[in-house]
């Protein structure tokens, strides 16, 4: 399972801004005299990762119904699948394919979007 745009499906922890890029153009004002809120967590934040790690976390327990490995916290159980977290990459593996279609269906309810 690949998660698309993975860090950015978290929301900012902190209030963000950013300067407005080079080539938009501002109604009624230099683009110099105003920036753009930042909504969602970005990478290259020291704490993007740590940021999208708790929001996954939360979203495959608290909707999805699976449980966390007490041994390594990036492997979750429900039912017979077992799901291995990387990053933004992660294998689901089961013996049931309905199970595992399931599962796939339940991730993308919860709001997660995945390849």
């Amino acid at each position: 399972i690949l998660l698309v745009l993975a860090f950015q499906q978290a929301p900012a922890e902190t209030e963000l801004f950013m300067a407005i890029p080079k080539g938009i153009r501002v109604q009624g004002g230099n683009s110099k005299d105003h920036v753009l809120k930042i909504h969602r967590n970005i990478n290259g934040q020291k704490s993007a990762g740590r940021i999208w790690n708790k929001y996954l976390v939360n979203k495959l327990i608290n909707e999805v119904g699976f449980t966390q490995s007490k041994i390594d916290e990036c492997v979750f159980y429900k039912g017979n699948a077992i799901y291995v977290l990387y990053t933004d990459d992660s294998i689901l593996a089961g013996p049931d394919e309905k199970e595992l279609e399931n599962i796939m269906e339940d991730i993308e309810k919860a709001g997660l979007d995945i390849t």
